[in-house]
């Protein structure tokens, strides 16, 4: 046993005691074997979710926004709602509802005729609100273990999603020649293997400070849950708010407009796909940085700003096209980076500086805050590329 190990009761005396050094389970160490296990979660959690966005144009090559909000509408559903619910319905049946609603979309999308686009986009949501379960589920469940280790674990898995979606589509399209109905086929096994690491490889926590009070739900009332995300957590929410605006703004409204030549489609869509990778390895990299890197509630909402300032940079040099050339790749790649930084450190602050008893409903509550950033940016996505 770790020899730093300390006892839930001696947390729970340093909670009440208010030192911020030491109330944080991450004074612990998770096991490897566990660690690995909420990293493949996080992987498998939004590849589905992922190989639907990379795939938008196979499914509907005329609406590829269709698909993207039937992808992202569902999540607002499920993350909205779960906090009022998911105590109700035990861990283990919402890991196995995540897995037949994702096999469910595989299904639907890959087995539909070209013609079929509703029943495509009613996969693609089906998908979606698996996802949306996943995320705020594993988020709520890291409380039963090491937060600090296992929410980088599970942020550093859902930051890497992002280039192996994109890859999975790649490899069985331009490597293995298969069209992309067969290709989401494939995709059958990655709900399998969801259930296979959440039952047979994650164990209960080695680390002897899954403190009691951490796994309760709090009795509150529907309005006191509503009063407390309102009051307790919008300075960890408003952060992820404006950095998934900004980021996804200049995806779908800047990065798109883009290209050297500009008169060029393909060259745009060279730019984009370049602008994509950079900003998912900039994600991988941030959303894997929970374990080296503390942050301060301060900090925290400069990176926001900072992503913010990014949004108006690029919208600017579309219009005028003051620094035009494939030196902007490095600036996709901060953006992700700014906006996995924030994902995992708002996440991680919260487990920190929330009373233990309401860090599980926290966690939970908190994650519908990107989804609203990135309903928000759609809009204002389509307004610049208009402008």
């Amino acid at each position: 046993m770790n020899s730093r190990q300390i006892s839930a009761a001696d947390l729970v005396d340093k909670v009440e005691r208010g030192d911020p050094e030491e109330t944080e389970l991450e004074l612990v160490s998770e096991s490897y074997r566990n660690i690995f296990g909420f990293w493949l979660m996080g992987l498998l959690n939004n590849s589905v979710y992922v190989i639907m966005n990379a795939g938008a144009k196979y499914i509907s090559a005329g609406g590829v926004g269709l698909v993207y909000t039937a992808n992202i509408a569902p999540v607002f559903l499920v993350k909205a709602t779960l906090p009022y619910w998911y105590h109700k319905v035990s861990y283990n049946t919402r890991i196995i509802m995540v897995a037949v609603l994702n096999a469910a979309c595989l299904l639907l999308v890959g087995l539909s005729s070209d013609d079929a686009l509703g029943i495509k986009l009613f996969g693609v949501a089906i998908g979606a609100f698996a996802s949306g379960l996943g995320e705020a589920t594993f988020l709520g469940f890291t409380t039963k273990y090491n937060p600090k280790q296992c929410i980088t674990a599970w942020a550093s898995g859902t930051g890497f999603a992002g280039v192996f979606g994109y890859a999975w589509n790649e490899l069985w399209i331009s490597g293995a020649n298969l069209n992309f109905a067969h290709t989401v086929l494939t995709g059958l096994v990655l709900p399998v293997v969801w259930l296979l690491v959440f039952f047979c490889m994650l164990t209960e926590s080695t680390s002897n400070v899954a403190c009691t009070e951490s796994t309760k739900a709090p009795k509150m009332t529907l309005k006191q849950k509503s009063v407390f995300i309102v009051t307790r957590l919008w300075a960890y929410m408003l952060p992820l708010v404006v950095v998934y605006f900004s980021e996804y703004a200049m995806q779908t409204g800047t990065w798109s407009s883009i290209g050297f030549p500009i008169t060029s489609t393909a060259s745009r869509n060279q730019f984009y796909s370049y602008a994509g990778w950079c900003y998912q390895v900039g994600v991988f990299l941030s959303r894997s940085s929970g374990s080296v890197v503390r942050i301060s509630k301060v900090q925290l909402w400069l990176m926001p700003t900072i992503q913010a300032l990014l949004l108006a940079f690029f919208s600017l040099n579309v219009i005028y096209m003051f620094w035009f050339n494939y030196g902007l790749l490095a600036l996709c790649f901060l953006a992700g980076v700014l906006g996995g930084a924030v994902y995992v450190h708002a996440f991680l602050l919260i487990s920190r500086e929330i009373e233990p008893e309401n860090v599980e409903f926290s966690l939970t509550s908190a994650s519908i805050a990107d989804t609203f950033g990135i309903l928000f940016s759609d809009i204002a996505g389509i307004m610049i590329r208009k402008f």
